[in-house]
């Protein structure tokens, strides 16, 4: 066995001293400190760790009332008690008392004494390796977990350009000859979504996902929105949907990954469709805003539909969340998209504000920070 730590506690330093020699002789590789009086035993431990204990106090009232503090303090650290009287009584209350084991200080001999100890410190080493264990299990338990949420999340977050493009490859198909060009446009957008998608999935799986360039790029939000609204008009004709859009000009840049913001915003925009019935109205809105120094832009989603309970929004941003409005309308949906958006947009400085009326419709606010 390598060479262990034992901490000898005691309130016969002379006695130890020489009970210290003799053990060595037989192991030489135990690392014994001394310490008096025993109730210094508690300082020591505090200051630095040790494999095994030696406790001599004085009386077993008080080597057992330091033992029990021991125990609520280090738990797991074997704790060999000498004291006189050891009679069975004694030896038992020490014994429940979580003590590694109670022996005669004047009769045990140093051969059975170091053959304890030496037994005692592979205990001790075996704890330790198993709460080391322990601890790499809790780790890959967390690894494993938040692999399936980035699981979770990208299966979500392909879902909405898949769904695009399926239906955009019927138009072509299907639909107007003279809208062909346009269908393709979409097309091109949506496997470049599906890409940038699959891009941010692989970088967010490396050590330090927010070193890569794309989480330091400047995003016209502007931009960004017209994208989206322009893919999203097919299907919100598709649902007998009036779709709006209004762009305030001349809107500061914001630093961000832009497919991720685009992403958060796409999110809002989809729910709104879903939940619209056929006839109403969903609009998106920017807007730039000067709050003391600061510079923010503002992205609203609003639409006409079922709207959302009191008691729904509080847990709107929870993973895997579907409220009423989910279950009244059947639609397909894992309940990530808005816990996504949050995320993203809390992942670049921001926030998301909701206000909603049932039965009248819901408005979604992205607040990002501007570049000044």
């Amino acid at each position: 066995m390598d060479t262990f730590q034992v901490l000898y506690a005691t309130d016969f330093l002379e006695v130890a001293r020489s009970t210290r020699q003799r053990l060595n002789v037989y192991i030489p590789s135990l690392k014994i400190h001394l310490v008096s009086p025993a109730h210094q035993a508690l300082t020591w431990l505090d200051a630095r760790p040790f494999h095994v204990l030696l406790l001599e106090p004085s009386s077993s009232e008080e080597a057992l009332s330091l033992l029990q503090t021991l125990r609520r303090q280090f738990p797991a650290l074997p704790v060999i008690v000498l004291i006189e009287p050891a009679s069975p009584q004694v030896v038992e209350a020490f014994l429940r008392a979580s003590a590694y084991d109670c022996l005669p200080r004047k009769e045990v001999l140093p051969s059975r004494l170091a053959s304890l100890l030496k037994h005692a410190g592979h205990y001790a080493q075996l704890l330790r390796q198993q709460r080391e264990l322990n601890t790499c299990l809790d780790t890959n338990r967390l690894q494993i977990e938040t692999l399936r949420q980035q699981l979770s999340s990208l299966i979500h977050d392909l879902r909405t350009p898949l769904s695009s493009i399926k239906l955009h490859l019927t138009l072509l198909q299907r639909g107007k000859e003279e809208r062909r060009e346009d269908y393709l446009a979409t097309l091109r957008r949506e496997v470049e979504r599906l890409e940038s998608l699959v891009q941010t999935a692989l970088e967010s799986a490396q050590p330090d996902p927010s070193a890569s360039p794309a989480a330091r790029q400047t995003c016209d939000i502007n931009q960004v929105v017209q994208a989206l609204v322009r893919d999203r008009q097919e299907m919100a004709h598709q649902r007998g949907l009036r779709f709006t859009w209004h762009l305030a000009p001349y809107l500061p840049p914001v630093t961000g990954n832009g497919p991720m913001i685009a992403q958060a915003i796409d999110n809002l925009i989809i729910n709104a469709l879903n939940y619209t019935p056929a006839g109403g109205e969903v609009a998106v809105y920017t807007m730039g805003h000067h709050l003391g120094e600061e510079r923010w832009i503002t992205i609203t989603v609003s639409d006409t539909g079922l709207g959302i309970a009191p008691e729904e929004i509080s847990h709107l941003f929870d993973r895997y969340y579907r409220g009423e409005a989910a279950r009244q309308t059947g639609r397909p949906g894992s309940g990530l998209g808005l816990a996504l958006s949050r995320e993203i947009v809390e992942a670049h400085g921001g926030r998301i504000e909701v206000e909603s009326q049932l039965g009248q419709g819901s408005s979604f606010t992205i607040w990002l920070p501007a570049i000044s």
